[in-house]
């Protein structure tokens, strides 16, 4: 299973956690920030248009801020998928946790993919919203 194969099913994986997946994606320059300056591969644009071709994904949203307090306080989601990249903070800091929601963090191991497909950690950000924008 390739690491491209991994992130469609960790979305269809948070898409069946809610209502629906509202993936968010960094912007340009908080990716160089983030990842280096040879990063990202892709601009948001395309990036954020491969994403909306998944039948799970029903919106996708472009965000700066690291992280994105203000795109969370704004979506208020029942469920909130953190990427698993071990330097960050660990959901459920201060901040992290969406207010009365759930915060689970899933990698990109490709042992968790396997038996039950049941993650128990790590994967890509997304947000399942109370309400649809």
């Amino acid at each position: 299973m390739s690491i491209l194969d991994i992130r469609i099913k960790r979305k269809d994986q948070a898409r069946a956690l809610g209502d629906c997946l509202v993936v968010a994606l960094h912007d340009d320059a908080s990716m160089r920030l983030l990842k280096g300056a040879r990063r990202p591969l892709l601009p948001y644009q395309e990036r954020a248009h491969i994403l909306v071709a998944f039948a799970c994904v029903d919106e996708v949203t472009i965000f700066s801020e690291a992280p994105p307090l203000t795109l969370r306080t704004h979506l208020c989601p029942h469920v909130l998928v953190k990427g698993g990249d071990a330097s960050r903070a660990t959901p459920g800091s201060a901040g992290e946790t969406p207010k009365g929601g759930q915060c689970q963090a899933w990698s990109y191991d490709l042992s968790s993919l396997r038996g039950s497909g049941d993650p128990q950690e790590g994967g890509h950000q997304a947000m399942s919203p109370k309400e649809r924008l």
